[in-house]
């Protein structure tokens, strides 16, 4: 009888420590920047800057429905990140962290992923409206002070700290629409405009 017993408890703490080897390690997971590519693929840029290819391994359709370019996502993955350019990874599951936009990412990852067609040629090429030109026209005036959210004085002060007009006199003539300052749109991002383009000075007259 305790022979048994023993050969049943040593059966049953065999079967419990081949339970807890058998037990799977948690996935790796990743968090940064999702990015819709050509032909309804995703990617995800990480924190580090390195963009991912994400294969669907959910068994799920709609695993990244809803997502846009620059939304920050946490995904699940298999752990097996190919060294390919763009890198490829499983995912398993997808959440989205904070809803972005394309201006989020890095213009040099969009130019090199453009290049090789993983992403749409435009969205490397996005215009850079300067950020007083609220309705993204190509010029700057008294209708962008209406939607700017700012007073006559700061919206004139912002024009001359900018370089947009080259006195606060002018600054003034554009807050109240009779001047309007025609800047520089360049194909690259915001941030770069006043590197490569510089903004001119008001030169037109609003009629």
């Amino acid at each position: 009888m305790k022979q048994s017993v023993l050969a049943a408890l040593a059966a049953l703490c065999a079967l419990l420590l081949w339970a807890g080897c058998a037990q799977e390690e948690p996935r790796p997971s990743m968090t940064g920047l999702c990015l819709a590519a050509e032909g309804g693929g995703y990617l995800i840029l990480t924190e580090e800057g390195e963009p991912i290819v994400m294969s669907n391994q959910s068994g799920r359709e709609d695993l990244f429905q809803g997502l846009g370019s620059g939304d920050r996502i946490e995904v699940v993955t298999d752990g097996a990140v190919q060294e390919t350019y763009p890198a490829q990874v499983g995912v398993y599951s997808c959440t989205l962290l904070e809803e972005g936009s394309p201006e989020d990412l890095p213009q040099e990852v969009l130019d090199a992923l453009a290049e090789l067609d993983w992403i749409p040629a435009e969205l490397a090429e996005e215009e850079a409206f300067h950020p007083l030109d609220q309705n993204r026209d190509g010029a700057v005036d008294g209708a962008d002070l209406a939607l700017s959210g700012m007073s006559r004085e700061e919206f004139a002060a912002a024009l001359v700290e900018q370089g947009l007009t080259g006195t606060l006199e002018e600054a003034e003539q554009v807050a109240d629409g009779l001047l309007s300052v025609n800047y520089a749109v360049c194909n690259t991002v915001p941030e770069r405009a006043q590197e490569i383009c510089g903004y001119p000075p008001a030169e037109s007259a609003a009629g």
